[in-house]
């Protein structure tokens, strides 16, 4: 009885603390977007300050300070990133795997459609969907449902990502149902602007049951 009460404690825990992650993730979206605009928006450093040019010429170097013309750049904010923005927008994601036998456990997969919109800010990309996810594995077939936050540091046309989602899950064959966690790393290659291929490792469980595995397999990627 003690056992399982801890084991409960634990889950609950667990639960309280990704939540937490999510909606601090969620929360800092607006706060980065500012901090960029803050950054970008600032005034760029004076070119001229009224000092007398130096070019090797006397009649430049004798010449009044008043006469030499200044540069005005108070009112001229810095040029921003010409790709910040470029890729914000909808976009879907489609991560089909396959499971290898192991030991009792059966052959399984599934594929995990997400639709989400992304902020780019040039330097990084933030997202925020939904996803659907349905497998079969541990003998067992389960769906999932969740939002999800991913973070993405684009290089080029390589655009590696950390995503993360929690949200419900059901396995009809046992009639169970709990919260379900998501957690990813992969990187896509950026063929065009609106279609990409790539890997991804995922971990994904639903609490209170053995419904709980790693997967790898291709990613994907298609922007509206």
């Amino acid at each position: 009885m003690k056992t399982q009460t801890a084991l409960n404690s634990t889950a609950n825990l667990s639960r309280y603390a990704l939540a937490t992650i999510l909606a601090a993730g969620v929360s800092l979206l607006p706060a980065l977007a500012a901090a960029e605009e803050s950054v970008w928006s600032a005034p760029s450093a004076a070119i001229g300050t009224g000092d007398a040019v130096d070019t090797g010429d006397a009649r430049w170097s004798a010449a009044p300070m008043s006469n030499v013309p200044r540069v005005d750049t108070e009112s001229q904010p810095a040029p921003r990133i010409l790709t910040e923005g470029k890729n914000s927008g909808w976009s879907l994601n489609f991560t089909p795997v396959l499971l290898a036998p192991h030991n009792d456990d059966r052959l399984g997969g599934g594929v995990d459609p997400e639709v989400k919109y992304t902020l780019d800010r040039g330097g990084v990309r933030l997202s925020a969907g939904l996803r659907v996810g349905g497998y079969y594995a541990k003998n067992l077939f389960g769906i999932t449902a969740m939002p999800t936050l991913r973070l993405v540091v684009p290089v080029g046309r390589v655009e590696p990502y950390v995503s993360f989602g929690m949200g419900y899950g059901w396995l009809p064959k046992i009639e169970h149902s709990g919260i379900a966690t998501m957690s990813r790393l992969g990187t896509v290659f950026r063929f065009s602007e609106s279609f990409g291929l790539g890997v991804e490792g995922t971990i994904q469980k639903i609490e209170g049951s053995a419904f709980a595995f790693p997967s790898f397999g291709s990613a994907l990627a298609i922007n509206f």
